[in-house]
């Protein structure tokens, strides 16, 4: 027999019969608070696995139009008392999304401020820059265009601290748009820049933000009278 293997094959014998005769020195005690220890991890993870999947699907209905749906989705989960710091945090933000859809302004404002004080505290400042910029969607359809430009603005240093393209490209383009509104141009088209060099950069950009930077930069062609470049975005 090869030498190399016979050492490989005597070591690999010398762990089993080690790890044997250990689990045989064990307590019948010690045997069950073992198996109870790794049922009880498995219990968890399968436990959190499950919320992680009704998050998910929460926020699924959201992007689907579906926002009473996401609403009952994501209050059952926060009533459950079951989640995390972090899915506590991203779960509001989803009831406020659910919310504004909903045209529940009030509503939609105090959950986004509730994922924003859950958020801040976390060391993911991408989800936090996101909630921030979501309660700046809520006060621009409130009219409040000074307090959600302080609020995306605040943002996207964030994302910009974070070299997060996507997330910079939203929240330029929300900054723009918000811009083009109170008839600021010169801020609008400055904010328009920066989200199609951002949204160059991204790579995990959706076809929905995308489309939203692409309608924006054509409503701007057809305001500066460029009608071809207006039609082809």
């Amino acid at each position: 027999m090869n030498t190399v293997f016979t050492i490989r094959l005597g070591a690999s014998l010398v762990m089993l019969l080690s790890t044997s005769f250990a689990l045989m020195a064990q307590t019948p005690e010690q045997q069950s608070a073992g198996v109870d220890a790794r049922t009880t991890a498995g219990l968890v993870t399968g436990a959190t696995e499950r919320l992680t999947q009704r998050l998910k699907e929460a926020l699924v209905l959201e992007k689907d139009g579906k926002p009473a749906a996401a609403i009952a989705a994501a209050k059952a989960l926060l009533d459950s008392h079951s989640l995390d710091t972090f899915a506590t945090g991203k779960a509001w933000n989803i009831l406020g999304l659910a919310y504004e859809d909903e045209g529940e302004l009030q509503l939609a404002q105090h959950a986004d401020e509730e994922s924003i004080r859950i958020l801040e505290t976390l060391p993911n400042i991408r989800d936090y820059a996101m909630a921030l910029d979501d309660l700046g969607g809520v006060y621009v359809t409130a009219g409040q265009f000074e307090g959600a430009d302080k609020l995306r603005m605040k943002a996207l240093g964030l994302y910009e601290k974070a070299g997060d393209h996507g997330g910079a490209a939203v929240a330029s383009n929300d900054l723009a748009f918000s811009a083009f509104r109170q008839n600021k141009v010169s801020r609008g088209n400055e904010y328009l820049g920066r989200a199609l060099r951002e949204a160059r950069a991204a790579t995990d950009l959706d076809n929905d933000n995308r489309a939203a930077i692409a309608s924006l930069e054509g409503w701007k062609a057809w305001h500066d009278g460029d009608y071809a470049a207006s039609v082809a975005k």
